[in-house]
């Protein structure tokens, strides 16, 4: 039964670990959190991947979608 367990764990622990790999695409920094003093910023990005492919002769199309992103950071020190 023990073994079960831990098993069930070590497969829970894998698969979250996964998972969590595909929740932030977006590769915002941290950096307002580090700078001395008051900080502001903002950022916009759009991405437009094209990914395609054949097999055995059919073609895929375009599997990744589009999208956009928007960011802003605001430290103000008390």
């Amino acid at each position: 039964m023990s073994f079960r367990i831990a098993l069930t764990i070590a497969i829970t622990f894998f698969y979250s670990s996964a998972f969590a790999g595909a929740l932030d695409r977006s590769g915002q920094p941290l950096d307002a959190l580090f700078h001395k003093g008051g900080y502001a910023e903002f950022s916009f990005g759009s991405v437009d991947p094209s990914v395609s492919g054949s097999v055995v002769g059919r073609e895929s199309g375009d599997m990744a979608d589009d999208y956009t992103q928007m960011g802003a950071a605001y430290k103000l020190d008390l």
